[in-house]
């Protein structure tokens, strides 16, 4: 795990893969990211970036304008 903090924040990163684990604001004692609570779902979901999967026809539309992206 490679930890990065200010006053404000302190980030959790995995060395593997580079997943964000953990997003904590020290200034509101709160922890912005799913744990993993097995109370009510034990897995962590990974932020995918900007997409999960394909793009139908390798467009997507942001804003009224289109931009093409592979995967």
């Amino acid at each position: 795990m490679f930890y990065l903090e200010n006053e404000r924040m302190r980030i959790a990163v995995s060395t593997k893969g580079a997943e964000l684990q953990s997003l904590y604001d020290k200034q509101h004692d709160k922890e912005w990211l799913w744990q993993g609570d097995p109370t009510w779902w034990a897995k962590r979901a990974p932020f995918l970036f900007p997409f999960v999967g394909a793009l139908k026809e390798g467009k997507y539309c942001h804003e009224g304008k289109t931009y093409t992206m592979s995967k």
